[in-house]
């Protein structure tokens, strides 16, 4: 019962909201995303961590540094401390700001989309960085500002590491053989790396190819009577594709979303975005980086 009311929640969320937020509530009811690390997996995990870093620091904590993704042990923080007047802090507290944190970097993926929100279109990458660098400027000002407020600092983060996230999810970052972080995000004007010209090709097309395995994992995950609900709600499965070595470019580029045409058109021998919500996935000249 508990997982056909979380498949007709998210069906209904899909609908009202793109289809395109990608939060770790899927991988509960979607199976084909069992082994993928959302915007709020990856930022609720470097949030415990640094929580349980200033707990040890200012309050005593004392036990194992959380391992990546673990659930956050408020409470046996604050049994470890054993009543310490010096340790002691707010659960409560903290689970608020874990909430604060959690809605923030959503965010973005609900309202209209924009893709110097989430370093789409190639056009638009250095446009992005440039916004990225002036909204930490911004909030730097805002921490120092007489009377600034927790809560809203938490929301400009929190939507600001949404960004961060999808430089490395929907640019081709990684597929140039990157394995560290690009210092420059949000932090110089340039990227420090060499884009995409307007005129070179990105990608070629991608095919239906499927071996085995992501043939019966595309056939699973439509052939549920539950999975396929919301599924078929968020965009065709001719929309799936296979994509090897399609990504011809050497240097940086980003993916065409078709919700976001009205920006920039995607044109031939340039990436789309992919999966089951871009529709520039049917029958598009060039496919894709990102699902």
């Amino acid at each position: 019962m508990l997982l056909f009311v979380s498949t007709w929640i998210l069906s209904i969320f899909f609908v009202f909201c793109n289809g395109f937020a990608t939060i770790d509530e899927f991988a509960k009811v979607l199976d084909v995303f069992k082994d993928t690390k959302f915007h709020d997996n990856q930022l609720l995990t470097a949030l415990c961590i640094t929580q349980y870093e200033f707990l040890k620091r200012h309050k005593s904590l004392k036990g194992k540094r959380p391992d990546f993704y673990d659930e956050c042990p408020y409470d046996e923080w604050l049994k470890s401390t054993n009543g310490s007047s010096n340790a002691i802090f707010d659960v409560d507290e903290l689970e608020s700001i874990k909430d604060e944190f959690e809605s923030a970097v959503a965010a973005p993926d609900l309202r209209s989309m924009k893709p110097t929100e989430h370093y789409d279109l190639e056009s638009y990458i250095t446009e992005t960085n440039i916004k990225l660098l002036k909204d930490r400027k911004n909030l730097l000002n805002q921490i120092k500002a007489d009377g600034a407020s927790f809560s809203d600092i938490r929301e400009k983060l929190g939507e600001m590491l949404h960004t961060v996230q999808d430089f490395y999810s929907h640019t081709n970052w990684v597929e140039l053989g990157n394995d560290k972080i690009n210092p420059m995000v949000g932090m110089g004007s340039n990227l420090g790396v060499q884009l995409n010209g307007e005129k070179e090709v990105a990608c070629t097309p991608c095919d239906k190819k499927f071996t085995a395995e992501e043939q019966k994992e595309v056939d699973d995950a439509y052939g549920g009577l539950l999975t396929s609900i919301p599924l078929v709600i968020v965009g065709s499965k001719d929309n799936v594709y296979s994509c090897r070595g399609n990504m011809v470019t050497k240097h940086l580029t980003s993916g065409y979303y078709e919700s976001e045409k009205d920006f920039r058109a995607m044109e031939e021998g340039k990436c789309a975005h992919g999966g089951l919500t871009d529709n520039y996935g049917g029958g598009g000249p060039t496919l894709q980086i990102s699902p």
